[in-house]
């Protein structure tokens, strides 16, 4: 690259200069041009430059010689030229250097120049940092305060809004802004209390709201009234003009002149109006804290305005229902095809629809509740409903005459609670799904409609069953077959006990695996809850059909009639039915037992006995305390609040624990905890405390809530069973002691010392005999009475236990009256009668049950 190509490169322009550096004056300008004219013109040369100047003294030197040569024999006046042209661009370099100097000199100004604007040019930007950051503080101060004016200016428009005539204040399209600003600014207030007049401007806002409420109320109450009446007029002309003969001209939900008188004519007000409710809903905590007062009289205009919807709809939709369930009547008196249990079915699906519909229709004017602490708010929605179930009530009264029976009854509560299972899918429309709404809440609500119908058969069913508990239980005439015992347990009892194994077995998968238990709690009632496929299962429910006909006909019937009522009637009153069915049952097992006892009853073939009438008596109050057990565990798988009430509905899963619509399926939790409770016991003749520490809790907190009337049938049934227990002991060991008891009695009378040997022999003889008859009968039907081998260790302690007092009495009388008697008079076999120990273990021996019949059961 040549000089001038590099001197071109590196030329600055004027132009660069004044924009990246600095501002120039004219003079600066025109000077800067010079310099950089001349700086930038190529340089002219004559001889070009030798590419390879010599480097070492001995060429350079013969490169001088030859240039002095050269210069020798050149023409004097070509040199003489050549020496003018090098003084003239020697002078020239000096004008060039005296320039070149003067520039300097002007770059070294320009230079300082340079700095001192550079140094201002800082101060002047943090200068303008610092009022551009005092400015945004400025700009964000008045946004505050444009914003703190706006809460106080909003009232002023607010109040202007409230005073303009109310048939068109909803038009204005700044209403709801200024609904919404009327919040922002309550809010406000609330929180900067400390503001001069706030309390003054907070009780005025909120008072705006009240206004501004009742203004849309007035409207509201105007158009709803004139949309009501012209929907009635419209519901009266299609049920004038349709066809009565044919089924088509019957009056449904689908069909679409119903539709729009009920529903679709309010839809332009409902689009209208919402906005402005759910606003001012939205602003009542808001307001309560600004005006509790305020807040109340808002309270009451929206609590007015809910009963105005409420007053229409029942006269609108509640027209339309009595339309249809006159239409039903005619039809149910008039066709004879069309039973009353179809007709209910129908009528209960209809008004499960309405019902459904009117909570969306409701939810499109006002908010409807989730929370049971503001239950207010479903009020006036709810008294809606009972209405419906008012209405419904009155229709199906002609068709159950006041001596109705238990099934039918029963009938007729399933027809309206499968009624109510009609599909949401099936009620609500697309345009209503789309909007999200919470249509398992709005069902469970919508079911409510059922209730008051509910309520009055479930008073009745509860009438009914009181009369089926008298007649059946209370008054029960046994007959012969009724009280075939034993031979009714002998004849089954193979089967008897397979089943009782396999249910154990079921049983143990699930709760107390490494229990030492091997027999089955009672009869297994509570384990047949939880042996079985969980979706199948339910309160109340059957063991196998051997153990069912194995029990006393009044237990039959308790345990039936209790799951017939349990899904059908309010908690409390199955509490109460359920005691007294216990109870009454308790006595007529009683009674029962009492004529087995006299011999009056039993098995034809005389295998009766006294001990058959407690064994029976002691087997049935197993079966009914565990009866005791399942109403507990409905009573305490129950939500709190639904005790009193009749509710045919729940949003859980059908395979959730607890009521599910209707039926109050096992807590499958609480299910095991008893059993656990009982099986912890290690015997069946009394209950412990849950181990749980959870369920412990839970239970105690329950406990302590349980009616009176459940601790009082409780106490007295296991006051019964001890007090049976002691009778079948102290009958067995009295069976078997006595020939020992009849020579102890002796021996009192008269003096021991002059005991008869062979008295005393022949009571020891009458003994041995007697234990091996008797013990073969106790030992076969102590398992065929009762299935739970802890108990039968229990019962056969006791006896021996009472056995071995008896025979100790009577050894020590025995070996002090002997040792006065000759010892030749003295039979071997009273001299050295057996150790009470060795005795023990023989009676264990031959009383418990067989080791076959008992393995069964393991």
């Amino acid at each position: 690259m040549s000089a001038g190509e590099s001197s071109s490169d590196a030329a600055f322009s004027l132009e660069d200069w004044y924009a990246n550096v600095a501002p120039l004056t004219e003079t600066q300008r025109l000077s800067v041009s010079r310099i950089s004219a001349w700086t930038s013109r190529p340089i002219e040369k004559e001889d070009a430059i030798e590419p390879n100047p010599p480097k070492d003294t001995w060429t350079i030197a013969n490169r001088m010689e030859s240039l002095a040569e050269d210069v020798d024999s050149m023409d004097a006046k070509l040199y003489d030229s050549r020496i003018q042209t090098v003084e003239n661009m020697v002078g020239k370099l000096d004008e060039l250097l005296q320039l070149v100097e003067a520039a300097q000199t002007d770059l070294g100004q320009l230079q300082d120049a340079l700095s001192f604007v550079e140094g201002h040019a800082r101060d002047f930007l943090a200068k303008a940092n610092t009022m551009l950051t005092d400015q945004h503080q400025v700009d964000v101060l008045r946004e505050e305060v444009a914003l703190r004016l706006s809460y106080f200016s909003v009232l002023p428009q607010a109040t202007a809004l409230a005073s303009m005539s109310t048939s068109n204040v909803l038009d204005e399209p700044a209403f709801l802004d200024t609904l919404k600003r009327l919040e922002l600014a309550l809010q406000f207030m609330n929180t900067h209390k400390n503001y001069i007049d706030a309390h003054l401007y907070q009780m005025r806002l909120a008072h705006c709201v009240v206004r501004i409420l009742e203004m849309i109320r007035t409207q509201f109450t105007k158009q709803g009234a004139l949309r009501t009446e012209a929907a009635i007029a419209q519901l009266q002309e299609a049920n004038q003009t349709r066809d009565y003969s044919s089924d088509t001209g019957r009056l449904t939900l689908d069909s679409s002149l119903i539709t729009e008188a009920l529903f679709d004519s309010f839809r332009a007000d409902q689009q209208k109006l919402r906005p402005y409710f759910a606003q001012i809903e939205s602003m009542g905590p808001t307001v309560k804290i600004a005006s509790p007062a305020a807040a109340s009289e808002l309270e009451k205009e929206f609590e007015e305005c809910r009963k105005t919807l409420v007053r229409w709809r029942k006269v609108l939709s509640g027209e339309f229902l009595q339309m249809y369930l006159s239409d039903h009547s005619l039809r149910i008196n008039n066709d004879k095809q069309y039973d009353l249990k179809t007709a209910v079915l129908d009528a209960s699906m209809l008004a499960q629809g309405l019902a459904f519909r009117e909570v969306f229709f409701y939810h499109k004017y006002f908010r409807i509740s989730q929370s049971k602490n503001d239950s207010e708010c479903n009020a006036a929605l709810v008294d809606l409903l009972y209405a419906f179930g008012a209405d419904f009530g009155k229709f199906i009264a002609p068709f159950l005459p006041k001596d109705a029976q238990l099934a039918d009854l029963i009938d007729m509560t399933d027809c309206v609670r499968q009624g109510t299972k009609i599909a949401k899918a099936d009620i609500v429309s697309a345009e209503d799904m789309a909007e999200g709404f919470d249509t398992a809440q709005y069902y469970t609500i919508a079911v409510s409609w059922s209730e008051p119908v509910l309520n009055e058969l479930g008073s009745r069913i509860v009438s009914s069953a009181q009369s089926v508990i008298t007649r059946d239980i209370i008054q029960f005439t046994p007959s012969h077959e009724d009280l075939m015992y034993p031979a009714c347990l002998y004849d089954n009892r193979e089967e008897l006990f397979e089943e009782q194994r396999a249910l154990v077995h079921s049983t143990k998968s699930k709760v107390l695996q490494h229990t030492k238990r091997n027999s089955v709690i009672g009869v297994g009632l509570l384990e047949s809850l939880v042996s079985k496929d969980p979706a199948d299962t339910s309160m109340f429910s059957r063991p196998s059909e051997s153990v069912f006909a194995s029990w006393y006909k009044p237990i039959r019937t308790a345990l039936d009639l209790l799951a017939t009522l349990h899904t059908r009637i309010p908690l409390t009153f199955l509490v109460e039915l359920g005691m007294r069915i216990i109870q009454s049952a308790q006595d007529a097992v009683a009674h029962g037992a009492s004529l087995l006892l006299q011999g009056k009853f039993g098995s034809e073939d005389g295998g009766v006995g006294a001990v058959d009438g407690y064994l029976f008596e002691l087997r049935h109050l197993f079966v009914l305390r565990e009866l005791y057990y399942s109403v507990e565990i409905a009573y305490r798988g129950t939500k709190d609040g639904d005790h009193h009430r009749n509710i045919p509905y729940d949003t859980r899963p059908s395979s959730s624990p607890g009521q599910a619509f209707g039926v109050r399926m096992p807590d499958v939790s609480l299910v095991l905890d008893t059993i656990h409770s009982v099986w912890g016991s290690t015997r069946l003749l009394s209950r412990s405390e849950p181990q749980s520490s959870s369920s412990t809790q839970g239970s105690k907190e329950t406990n302590q809530a349980t009616p009176s009337v459940m601790h009082s049938t409780y106490t007295q049934l296991q006051a019964r069973i001890e007090e049976t227990k002691e009778k079948v002991i102290g009958l067995a060991a009295s069976t078997f002691a006595l020939p020992l008891q009849i020579f102890v009695a002796q021996t009192e009378k008269e003096n021991v010392q002059t005991i008869a040997p062979t008295k005393a022999l022949a009571a020891w003889s009458t003994f041995q005999q007697g234990l091996e008859v008797n013990s073969v009968n106790l030992q076969e039907k102590l398992p065929m009475y009762i299935s739970d081998e802890a108990t039968i260790q229990e019962v056969v302690d006791g006896t021996v236990a009472k056995i071995i007092a008896t025979f100790n009495v009577y050894k020590a009388n025995v070996l002090e009256g002997v040792s006065r008697c000759n010892p030749s008079e003295v039979p071997k076999e009273l001299s050295s009668l057996v150790p009470s120990s060795d005795l023990h273990e023989l009676l264990k021996r031959r009383l418990l049950p067989a080791s076959d019949l008992m393995r069964n059961t393991s």
